[in-house]
């Protein structure tokens, strides 16, 4: 394409680890095409792409703080600390764009955080969520949340939608919207995982029940506690992976070993081989599933609307089961996981044609 490497600023936000790990099947093509990659995060989204990429470098930026209790919306919360959001998502603007005029890369990724553009290069968006759900109570809300959506999207030279164009799709409302598409002309790159079905699985332990915890605190923590106290009344044996990727500790209770993270390869494995999967009903879990065609129990985090639409979403079609995480109960969803139909194939993913596109853009976008 040229001489020169190209070198993109690649920036997820922190609410859990579905946008690192989502990211890097982009991340792993962009360093396969010879493109230098920086990274900008932080916690354990930041932690995680490091441990992936070591070759990569990094910088902290402190993004919006998602605050989860048990009872409120994380959407009403956002909506009624607007000023405080605008101030950190202006606040990460000013530092990304120091760091632009100190690396000086050719291009801006980034996976939902609104303040990594710049007007000095181009910059890419990626989302699922072109329209935020609100609570049933405050659905009078989702225009305004709308604005503001648009108003930051707008910003950023394209906007990556993870998922198809068609009918047959994984975010149903959140992207294919005509108002949404029509004003913000996103581009559908097909689901991103890191995962792969045909992956040579070679595991030692079998497992008959696999847990995936994620998510930000302290949700992540209450589910956790609440899927050992729940997988203990069970005659399984069980695997609990917590998401904690800087965790090295093991536990153990009976048939149940505790771990706090294991890496990609191991994961994938286990996925495939494990009868049983109990997981978060974020998006980036959910293309998981639907690459691996592995129907699972899926329990949204409380006040998360994003995630309680999507599991209602695919619940109706038979492609998981959900329960509410008040509700949760753990052999009751299991006899209605053996219900479940097969993840309909919309087409094939096609973010590696979208980089292409992008990357040969780029190179004309510096000659000129």
């Amino acid at each position: 394409m040229s001489n020169k490497k190209l070198h993109i600023l690649y920036t997820v936000l922190d609410w859990g680890l579905g946008h690192a790990t989502r990211s890097i099947p982009i991340i792993q093509y962009l360093l396969d095409c010879d493109v230098r990659v920086t990274f900008i995060g932080e916690g354990n989204s930041l932690f995680l792409l490091k441990q992936t990429f070591p070759q990569c470098e990094s910088y902290q930026v402190k993004g919006i703080e998602a605050k989860y209790s048990s009872q409120d919306s994380l959407v009403l919360k956002m909506a009624l600390s607007i000023p405080k959001n605008l101030f950190a998502i202006y606040r990460e603007h000013y530092q990304i764009n120091q760091i632009v005029k100190r690396i000086n890369p050719d291009a801006i990724i980034s996976d939902s955080r609104f303040g990594a553009w710049t007007k000095k290069i181009p910059c890419v968006f990626i989302t699922h969520q072109l329209n935020i759900k609100a609570p049933i109570n405050f659905r009078w809300l989702e225009p305004i949340i709308y604005k503001l959506n648009k108003f930051f999207l707008t910003k950023y030279s394209k906007v990556w939608v993870p998922d198809f164009s068609g009918v047959n799709n994984l975010s149903g409302e959140l992207s294919h919207n005509k108002k949404s598409i029509a004003e913000l002309n996103p581009e559908f790159i097909g689901p991103l995982s890191r995962f792969s079905k045909n992956f040579d699985s070679n595991n030692k332990e079998i497992y008959e029940l696999l847990i995936i915890i994620s998510g930000p605190e302290p949700q992540r923590n209450i589910f956790e506690n609440q899927c050992i106290e729940q997988a203990k009344k069970l005659d399984k044996k069980t695997l609990i992976v917590c998401g904690r990727p800087q965790d090295e500790a093991i536990r153990e209770f009976g048939k149940i070993k505790v771990l706090g993270n294991l890496s990609l390869e191991e994961l994938n494995s286990l996925i495939i081989t494990t009868k049983n999967v109990v997981c978060r009903s974020g998006y980036s879990s959910i293309m998981d599933l639907f690459v691996l065609q592995k129907n699972a129990i899926c329990i949204p985090t409380p006040g998360q609307t994003e995630q309680e639409y999507i599991a209602e979403f695919l619940s109706n079609q038979k492609f998981i089961v959900t329960q509410k995480q008040s509700e949760f109960n753990l052999q009751e969803s299991l006899n209605f996981l053996k219900q479940c139909d097969s993840f309909i194939v919309a087409g094939n993913s096609s973010y590696k044609i979208q980089i292409n596109y992008f990357l040969v853009e780029l190179v004309s976008h510096l000659k000129n």
